[in-house]
């Protein structure tokens, strides 16, 4: 594919999510020097396929692909190139996730407490992977020492995480909630409950 390639898939593809799937199918085979091109100097729309063509790399991938993109999409995270849930969410889940599915989570621990927001959304989210795969402890760990944060960007990502733990982990997500929920405003403690069984609910 040309560079006039991407120019003419991304000008046909207006702002639907939709489409930049489709556009990552296409160019799921472009080489990397092309790919880290389009995350360090493409507007944002180059950024959304670039990393949906990671995100389907690190699906297909072997063990060494994998454990590549994965570090390739830390390295755009830390350079804060990927601001955005549209950018950043799926592959939390899906990349940095997935990779720590029965590895030590010592490394999430140290992306919650990065200086970089997005990098601390993702390893929040991160925990969603762990969750589905029968892991809640790391997950609610996660949420604890997140749980001071101020930001939206954080506490929206901590909400989706409670909403997987509780249908899954229910008296230990009550439980944590019943320490660290008066820490969140009250929009956010009762979005925080709405999974969880109605005996189990602390109040709000």
């Amino acid at each position: 594919m040309t560079p006039r390639g991407i120019d003419d898939a991304v000008g046909s593809a207006g702002d639907d999510l939709g489409a930049a799937r489709r556009i990552a199918r296409e160019f799921a085979d472009i080489d990397e020097g092309e790919l880290e091109t389009w995350a360090w100097t493409g507007d944002r729309w180059r950024r959304r396929i670039a990393v949906l063509v990671l995100e389907g790399r690190f699906r297909r991938g072997d063990a060494a692909q994998r454990a590549e993109e994965y570090e390739r999409f830390l390295a755009w995270l830390q350079a804060e190139l990927l601001e955005g849930a549209d950018l950043v969410d799926g592959c939390a889940e899906h990349v940095v996730g997935e990779h720590h599915v029965g590895r030590s989570p010592g490394p999430l621990f140290a992306l919650a407490k990065s200086d970089v927001v997005w990098v601390r959304r993702a390893a929040a989210l991160a925990g969603l992977a762990l969750v589905k795969h029968g892991e809640s402890d790391t997950p609610l760990a996660l949420v604890e020492r997140l749980a001071r944060e101020r930001s939206p960007i954080i506490q929206e990502a901590l909400v989706r995480l409670l909403h997987e733990t509780a249908r899954r982990a229910p008296e230990p997500t009550a439980a944590l909630l019943a320490r660290v929920g008066a820490r969140w405003p009250a929009a956010v403690r009762e979005a925080a409950i709405e999974n969880l069984p109605a005996h189990l609910r602390p109040a709000t």
